[in-house]
């Protein structure tokens, strides 16, 4: 499965290694945009919440949402080539 992970930290970004750790752990990913991972996962959506949310602030948000094939977008041509890779 492919997930779009929305967040907004509370602190700057530089703050959150762990949680940029984690994601790397859960399998393929790329940041697309600044607030956003999407990230290729056999688990689901709430355990991907569970395993990130211990390493955010109190003040922080998470959105798990599953990707599916109708999607459309203006990346760079890197981000959107691993897109449609994984997207098809």
């Amino acid at each position: 499965m492919v997930y779009l992970v929305l967040f907004e930290f509370s602190r700057a970004e530089k703050e959150y290694a762990k949680f940029f750790r984690e994601i790397n752990s859960i399998g393929k990913w790329d940041k697309p945009l600044n607030h956003a991972v999407i990230v290729c996962s056999e688990e689901k959506a709430n355990a991907l919440y569970f395993r990130l949310k211990h390493h955010l602030a109190e003040n922080d948000n998470l959105l798990i949402v599953e990707a599916g094939h109708d999607w459309f977008g203006f990346l760079t041509i890197d981000k959107l080539k691993w897109l449609q890779d994984i997207l098809g």
